[in-house]
């Protein structure tokens, strides 16, 4: 188990590397070529899109092929999109490019988790997922270091080098046993899994991060940018607040394996509501920092209890976990589309106060519609076959 978990962390981690990578460097591309906050909103969602289209597809490549091959190959996507986005010098490259790194990253994701849930006993199930997201939490710490070197040093050079890194130390780990494909599963499938309660409030409950986190990675960057900020003080920012989720995702993990979900996730809602409600009133670099850091550790804190809701919404179902995790990429390709793109653009337009204003409204519905849904007791399995949870390739 802990060599399967170190593989999921890399793949996490290098997944979410390069995804947060964008933020300390929009405020540098919007300079250097000139596009609008919408355009700025529409880069930071190629990703998204990339991720939403190969979800289907790579879940179902998975549960024929295994979710170990399907890991590594996103992997690979990935890095290959991330050079090109070290060599891109108009817009279209760029969104082209992002584009790529999402179709990897969607692969690379969905896949990482359907092995560990796999194989992860269900005592323990919350605080393994909170591992795993400890992967994708250190690599969106570094993200921003990154972008920030390649605002100073270079894209080229350092998306490169970073992406060679990347397929050497993830191809290094390809012996290490995968799941083994299941029973061949498709579309209706995917049907009898939506239809299962507690895998459509899983499903709500990973996209209200990827909306909220989608609004604040366009406008916070961008509001530290107009307070003073350059690519350092804007990454030292986001590094700060991955490294509070670092510590507290296996915690938060280990908390709902004991006490469950009702607790954490209300107390975050309300964390959420309040931060969203304070940021658009609030100018200067040095006081807005700590809010947008505190809010992206409050809206990225829902994966934990979003994806164990997830798997057991999965597992009940009888649904193969890559198929599983195909939904929640659905979920949050959308969820972060909508929040950066439109978010952006409806700032251009109003400023920001109407999407943080949005963003609360969206948290405190959830507060409300959580308590009545998320936490009710879980619904036995609907009639149909289940997918093998343990047997490996050898």
């Amino acid at each position: 188990m802990r060599r399967l978990l170190a593989v999921v962390v890399l793949v996490t981690f290098f997944e979410s590397t390069f995804f947060a990578a964008l933020a300390p460097l929009l405020p540098h591309l919007k300079d250097e070529l000139g596009f609008s906050k919408s355009a700025a909103g529409l880069l930071t969602s190629a990703y998204a899109i990339g991720v939403a289209l190969v979800a289907i597809p790579g879940g179902l490549l998975g549960a024929r092929i295994g979710s170990k091959r399907v890991a590594l190959v996103g992997i690979f996507v990935i890095s290959l999109g991330s050079v090109a986005f070290g060599f891109a010098d108009t817009l279209w490259q760029l969104l082209l490019a992002r584009g790529l790194q999402g179709l990897g990253a969607g692969m690379a994701w969905t896949s990482a988790f359907s092995w560990l849930i796999a194989a992860s006993p269900k005592e323990r199930r919350g605080e393994l997922i909170g591992y795993g997201i400890t992967g994708a939490t250190v690599g969106s710490l570094l993200g921003p270091a990154l972008g920030g070197a390649a605002a100073e040093l270079g894209r080229a050079t350092v998306f490169t080098v970073v992406a060679v890194v990347a397929v050497a130390v993830v191809s290094a780990a390809s012996g290490i046993p995968g799941p083994h494909p299941g029973e061949r599963q498709g579309l209706s499938d995917l049907g009898r899994a939506l239809r299962h309660p507690r895998v459509a409030a899983g499903l709500a409950l990973v996209s209200l991060p990827a909306f909220c986190v989608g609004v604040l990675f366009v406008l916070g960057p961008l509001a530290l940018d107009r307070g003073g900020f350059g690519p350092i003080g804007i990454t030292v920012t986001f590094v700060c607040a991955s490294a509070v989720l670092g510590i507290a995702s296996p915690l938060l993990g280990r908390r709902i394996d004991r006490t469950g979900r009702r607790g954490p996730v209300s107390v975050t809602l309300v964390l959420a509501t309040a931060l969203a409600l304070s940021l658009p009133w609030v100018h200067g670099a040095w006081a807005l920092a700590p809010l947008v850091a505190l809010a992206a550790v409050c809206f990225e804190a829902f994966w934990v209890p979003g994806t164990s809701l997830l798997s057991e919404g999965i597992e009940a179902a009888g649904v193969h976990q890559s198929l599983g995790f195909a939904l929640m990429n659905l979920a949050i390709g959308p969820g972060f589309i909508l929040g950066s793109a439109a978010g952006g653009a409806l700032a251009a337009v109003t400023g920001d106060t109407v999407p943080y204003l949005l963003v609360a409204a969206t948290t405190a519905m959830a507060l409300v519609a959580v308590r009545r849904v998320v936490f009710r007791p879980a619904v036995a399995a609907p009639a149909g076959p289940r997918a093998p949870t343990v047997p490996t390739e050898e």
